[in-house]
């Protein structure tokens, strides 16, 4: 950590305002200095941003391996974003060499934290059984996770989950995902309403609804 948080925070700060074009013109080479500046005195937030400015090769030439160097030190601080990305940068050799134990340690950490993308994440490993072994308990866990923060895809995943086995809780969180544009989840609920499949009552009048929805994201 830095002797001087507050200078660090300010660097960072000043770096981020670079970055957006807040009060001064966009300017990514700055943003990446201050960035730079701030990160090596340990200041996570920054070492993240740091990360993803390699990442894209914003106001750097883009380095993948100096990416993932920073996402670590983010990572290894606590930050829940730098610990998602390095999990999905695990899983996907991007930068390092892919290493799905890795990955699925990262995701987990992160997920625990309440970041949505990992919780989906580890929820799709669990539901796959591919790198983990298969665990509906697990896998319904860290869907709901993600469906109760507002994760659309999250929401339809569950759902599906439990057709067949709770119509209500199937209706329920398909209904959610749809409500937010989710066309598989529309899709779906079209089709249990039509034929009154998975326990779903039939109903013409919402299956058309859910159909035309559907019909407009084509």
């Amino acid at each position: 950590m830095s002797d001087n948080p507050t200078k660090a925070k300010e660097q960072f700060e000043l770096g981020a305002k670079y970055n957006a074009g807040e009060g001064m013109p966009k300017d990514l080479e700055k943003a990446t200095y201050w960035y730079t500046k701030a990160a090596e005195q340990g200041y996570a937030e920054a070492q993240f941003r740091l990360g993803i400015c390699y990442f894209y090769g914003d106001g750097v030439p883009q380095d993948l391996e100096k990416a993932n160097s920073w996402f670590a030190k983010a990572a290894e601080q606590g930050s829940r974003d730098a610990q998602c990305i390095l999990g999905f940068n695990f899983s996907q050799g991007a930068g390092l060499p892919m290493d799905m134990e890795k990955a699925i340690y990262w995701y987990t950490k992160a997920a625990e934290q309440g970041q949505v993308e990992a919780q989906r994440s580890i929820a799709f490993e669990y539901y796959l059984g591919k790198n983990i072994p298969y665990d509906l308990e697990k896998t319904r866990y860290w869907f709901t996770k993600a469906a109760e923060q507002g994760d659309a895809q999250s929401q339809c995943e569950l759902g599906v989950s439990y057709e067949g086995n709770n119509p209500e809780k199937a209706e329920y969180w398909l209904t959610k995902a749809a409500e937010q544009g989710e066309a598989r989840a529309q899709r779906r609920l079209a089709w249990h309403y039509e034929d009154g499949s998975a326990g779903f009552p039939k109903d013409s009048k919402k299956a058309n609804y859910w159909q035309a929805k559907a019909d407009e994201q084509k």
